[in-house]
């Protein structure tokens, strides 16, 4: 683990496109001091890895054990955005005790602006809705919420098998003028060809599109 991580330290430092404008924004001896103090698992590691590369602050540097892709990713089982200091379930996946729309007030019985402090480097600073809390749920053992009636629950979170991503092509009519099209992905570039030609009657007759990659 110890030879992995020097690897990914001498990518960082002299293969990364990065290197040069973020030299000295990594502390990697930080990180050597938590692979010496005790065994760590699988997980662990990849864990220590990924916090080591916040350190850049790119979204688009990670870090994948192809052994634990193979297993299958896990997830909470919905997805939250923050509003002020409460997270709304803005989408249910598997789990099945909270619905769109409950309001979490804490996690681990820790008021949300703390979690917010704490996990920082997770969410990267952004603004609240940039932020992606799916990736400071694993850290979390529990959370409570506000419920549709308005009364205060508690669950322990679990984790469940990653969802398949469903591929989403469609094209909204928002007002006489204005066409909304939305597209989830470009992996088959057949899809967004046929959406193109099956709404072309609808869109040939706005005068603005609004293009939308979620």
């Amino acid at each position: 683990m110890k030879h992995v991580f020097s690897k990914v330290v001498e990518t960082t430092r002299f293969d990364y496109a990065g290197s040069t404008d973020k030299r000295g924004w990594d502390d990697p001896e930080r990180y050597r001091k938590k692979l010496n103090d005790q065994p760590l698992s699988r997980e662990q590691f990849t864990s220590v890895i990924k916090d080591y590369l916040l350190d850049f602050k790119d979204p688009h540097l990670f870090f994948v054990d192809r052994k634990q892709k193979a297993v299958g990713q896990k997830n909470r089982g919905f997805q939250l955005r923050r509003f002020n200091d409460e997270l709304y379930v803005t989408h249910v996946g598997r789990e099945q005790r909270v619905v769109k729309g409950d309001r979490f007030i804490r996690l681990d019985d820790t008021p949300i602006h703390i979690v917010k402090q704490t996990y920082s480097r997770l969410l990267r600073n952004e603004k609240a809705e940039r932020e992606d809390w799916s990736k400071v749920l694993p850290y979390v053992q529990s959370g409570t919420f506000i419920d549709q009636q308005g009364a205060e629950r508690t669950i322990e979170l679990t984790n469940y098998p990653s969802e398949p991503p469903v591929a989403v092509h469609t094209v909204q009519s928002l007002d006489q003028d204005i066409a909304l099209i939305t597209l989830t992905d470009f992996a088959n570039p057949n899809d967004v060809h046929d959406l193109l030609k099956r709404e072309r009657e609808s869109l040939s007759k706005k005068k603005k599109w609004i293009l939308m990659y979620v």
